[in-house]
């Protein structure tokens, strides 16, 4: 994603969520196979953080730059979901913290949706405003610059 700090954003307007943990979106459901991509620095932290080789939790994802590998599911669920609880809350990856949102650039806006990927937590907290979606933002941009060093 190369982005410019003063580009415009467009966000679903009157959205209210907060995560639920409710861990519906950590794996498979009827309808959606679930992809957890990592960028190579979100690997590499997890293998540092649970003492894992990458190979244990991870496999190669050729087709989905920037991201360079996916998180292997037991039984259609994260390996990292224990009793729907992510043992790697703290280090989960963008894909993780930017769902139920994704994200597409159109011209020189960058313009969130929401996924058709059912999730518990809408209708649920606060009303997201603009700083919310700035932040997810921040925290991507941190990371792909991270990835790119």
């Amino acid at each position: 994603m190369h982005t410019t700090h003063t580009e415009a954003i467009d966000f679903p307007p009157g959205v209210i969520w907060e995560c639920v943990r409710c861990a519906t979106c950590c794996g498979d459901t009827s309808t959606h196979v679930r992809r957890i991509l990592l960028l190579d620095e979100e690997a590499r932290k997890i293998s540092q953080t649970t003492g894992l080789d990458l190979e244990k939790f991870s496999k190669e994802a050729t087709d989905s730059a920037p991201y360079s590998r996916e998180i292997r599911k037991n039984r259609g669920k994260c390996v990292f979901l224990r009793d729907n609880t992510c043992q790697i809350y703290e280090h989960r990856p963008l894909v993780c913290r930017f769902f139920p949102f994704g994200v597409a650039r159109q011209k020189d806006r960058l313009t969130f949706y929401l996924t058709k990927e059912p999730c518990q937590g809408l209708g649920r907290g606060e009303e997201l405003d603009k700083r919310f979606y700035a932040s997810l933002l921040k925290n991507a941009r941190k990371r792909m610059e991270g990835a790119q060093t």
